[in-house]
């Protein structure tokens, strides 16, 4: 399904500002990421197939996150594909991961190690993907699509 006024600039745009947003937290937030990964460098490349978009997101050895829009070289510790709407749902904690990834609506592609590390990610990123979500809707007037993305069943 795809919402009207929800282009692949707009998640584009999305995900830079929830970089800016998330890098601009503590440092006990940091350490908290850093706990999670390990103090390792992980990639994870997001496919959001019905926009066309690909790109990486590496957390750092010191917790921040990086977007990469021209891929990483090498193979990412984990490779997440789905519709945007899905992507969208996972961010805003709106869908459970595990869920969708049963009903085949997200493939993922990597270690079940990797899995394990990813979702508790999930909850430290949504906040400020949401705010970043918000901030762009405003931006360009896209309440009434993120309305319809809040609604629709996934």
């Amino acid at each position: 399904m795809v919402i009207e006024g929800v282009t692949g600039d707009v998640v584009r745009e999305i995900v830079d500002v929830m970089c800016v947003v998330f890098n601009s937290q503590s440092q006990d937030f940091k350490d908290r990421i850093r706990g999670i990964t390990g103090g390792l460098r992980r990639v994870y490349r997001f496919e959001v197939s019905d926009l066309g978009l690909s790109f990486d997101v590496e957390l750092t050895s010191g917790g921040e996150v990086v977007v990469h829009w021209d891929l990483l070289p090498g193979e990412p510790n984990l490779v997440v594909s789905s519709e945007a709407l899905v992507f969208d749902g996972v961010m805003t904690q709106r869908v459970n991961p595990m869920r969708v990834m049963l009903l085949r609506k997200v493939k993922v592609k990597g270690s079940l190690v990797e899995v394990s590390k990813f979702r508790p990610l999930l909850p430290l990123l949504s906040p400020s993907y949401k705010k970043a979500r918000v901030h762009i809707a405003e931006k360009y007037s896209l309440q009434e699509a993120l309305k319809k993305m809040d609604e629709a069943k996934i």
